[in-house]
């Protein structure tokens, strides 16, 4: 009987503990890995953006009037990258995206290079450096001497 009294003892000590301590912080909860089951239909959004934006349409330039409609397309681009991450197209995708951003960088538009900009850190964020290093490697340098080239040269 002498053993079970302090058991007894401590466990009523730590329920009054218990009811007394005021708890400033919610707990932790621990995250819930999911699978992103965007990854399967991505290609289905992202290619055909890319692909079919220089078609020539009579009414739309992106280069010159509807700037801005180029500007939301490279963030919609960009915002797809971020929702594939995790994903296995993401490497394929991050390799024809910069591409594509290595195709219109020449473009002198401030806000075209604000979208450019905006794709490239998409990339870089989502996208594992083992990802990166071997495959985009010299893609990846050009593209960081053209934003240091911007951070630089440009006054926006």
């Amino acid at each position: 009987q002498a053993k079970t009294q302090p058991k007894i003892w401590e466990d009523i000590i730590k329920e009054r503990l218990k009811l007394k301590t005021r708890i400033i912080s919610s707990p932790r909860k621990q995250s819930k890995i999911t699978e992103n089951t965007f990854g399967d239909i991505v290609g289905y959004f992202f290619y055909p953006l890319l692909y079919n934006f220089d078609k020539s349409i009579r009414t739309m330039h992106f280069f010159g009037d509807d700037v801005w409609l180029f500007c939301a397309l490279l963030k919609t681009i960009g915002n797809l990258v971020i929702y594939s991450q995790g994903t296995i197209a993401l490497r394929k995708m991050a390799s024809t995206l910069f591409d594509f951003l290595l195709a219109i960088k020449t473009v002198g538009n401030t806000i075209v290079k604000q979208g450019v900009c905006f794709c490239i850190l998409c990339v870089l964020e989502v996208t594992p450096g083992y990802y990166i290093l071997p495959d985009l490697s010299s893609q990846v340098e050009e593209l960081i001497e053209y934003l240091q080239n911007i951070l630089t040269n440009d006054a926006d």
